[in-house]
């Protein structure tokens, strides 16, 4: 299919493909995934034609087993961009964090640190990252290895995807460039993938006819603060111009979604917003005591471990600046065993502006504000 795509034998394609195949690696299977039915197409798109291609995989998991296919061929002519949920690694296969940038920015991670993402998180990621991308690369072909997991229903995903939000990415993508094809990959909701997969069969079937786009509500300011350290992570790659002006629209954005998410919940008085404990507005008075209670300990736990986090990076940078003092006063240099146990400096950077950006952003909370946040987030 790809490949009549390819040539223009045909316009666009759906493959109902099983088992999925975004995890299986160039020796290995791996997460039910036997054969990576997305990334074989690429290759033979990409050597048989000489046509550039890109890889779109918005499947709550990261597809693993594509990246290293392609790190283990060395390709740079097939872009690879992924929208998932990363929980700072430990949110299944742990790989995909944002400053996994592969050959020159070929690997591209959208990496989400919180459950509950929706069509406006999703519709940002495009609009920021995805969409321009996409119109500098200029590919032949996209192909989308679309997992329906981070629909919402889905037992594992935990996000808030609806049909309206992939036909939405599906329209954007066909706005790009109308040789796609949708490979389908995971989902554990049988009812969700099927209202979603039809969705994005209907925008393929009508994309020649003129459509107004959605209207969604503004995205959650923890999704903009991830967009924005998965653009900073390309400041180094060949899309650096593009990260920087992303980057300025960005951080208007950021401001906005900030100031409407404390609006939804009411006015709070005076200049600055006093974090105390009260009786239920009229923003979640009718929640009932038990999700109070368990979006309250989500709250405060979230902030525990961010500040764990903070604190442990800050230290593993602390040991870097003690050897750049030791390497420019005495010569010396740590060895490859002690280059391992420092870690990656730059990701340890570039984690660490995030969880700095989300702590000042959660805590800043009124206790009504984050049970109504991760009330809505379960």
């Amino acid at each position: 299919m790809s490949m009549r795509v390819a040539m223009g034998e045909l316009g666009c394609g759906l493959a109902v493909v099983r088992p999925p195949g975004h995890h299986a690696c160039p020796c290995t299977a791996m997460g039910f995934c036997v054969f990576n039915n997305v990334a074989l197409a690429a290759l033979k798109v990409a050597d048989t034609l000489g046509q550039r291609v890109c890889i779109v995989d918005w499947d709550v998991h990261h597809g693993n087993g594509t990246v290293d296919i392609m790190k283990h061929l060395g390709r740079e002519d097939i872009l690879y961009l992924s929208i998932h949920y990363w929980q700072h690694g430990d949110f299944y296969p742990g790989t995909g964090t944002p400053s996994s940038t592969g050959l020159d920015g070929s690997e591209v991670n959208v990496a989400w640190n919180q459950p509950g993402m929706g069509d406006p998180e999703y519709m940002a990621a495009f609009s920021s990252v995805v969409s321009p991308l996409l119109q500098e690369f200029e590919p032949d072909l996209i192909l989308v290895s679309a997992g329906f997991d981070a629909a919402r229903g889905d037992p594992l995903g935990g996000m808030d995807v609806t049909a309206v939000g992939y036909a939405a990415m599906t329209h954007q993508l066909l706005g790009i460039n109308p040789k796609v094809v949708i490979c389908l990959e995971g989902g554990y909701n049988l009812q969700s993938i099927a209202q979603c997969a039809k969705a994005v069969l209907q925008v393929l079937l009508d994309q020649d006819q003129d459509q107004d786009p959605p209207c969604f509500p503004a995205p959650s300011a923890l999704a903009l603060a991830d967009i924005e350290v998965t653009l900073r992570a390309l400041h180094q790659t060949r899309w650096g111009s593009m990260a920087e002006t992303q980057l300025a629209l960005l951080q208007e954005e950021r401001f906005e979604a900030t100031h409407n998410q404390v609006a939804c919940c009411g006015p709070t008085k005076g200049k600055t917003k006093k974090k105390r404990h009260h009786k239920p507005g009229n923003a979640t008075a009718h929640i009932p005591k038990g999700p109070r209670r368990t979006a309250q300990a989500k709250w405060k736990d979230e902030v525990f471990k961010l500040k764990r986090r903070r604190e442990q990076l800050e230290g593993c940078l602390k040991k870097w600046a003690a050897w750049d003092h030791r390497i420019a006063h005495a010569g010396k240099k740590p060895s490859k065993k002690e280059l391992r146990e420092l870690g990656d400096r730059e990701e340890q950077e570039l984690e660490l502006l995030r969880v700095k950006t989300e702590l000042v952003e959660i805590e800043d909370l009124s206790e009504e504000e984050a049970i109504q946040l991760y009330v809505s987030c379960r």
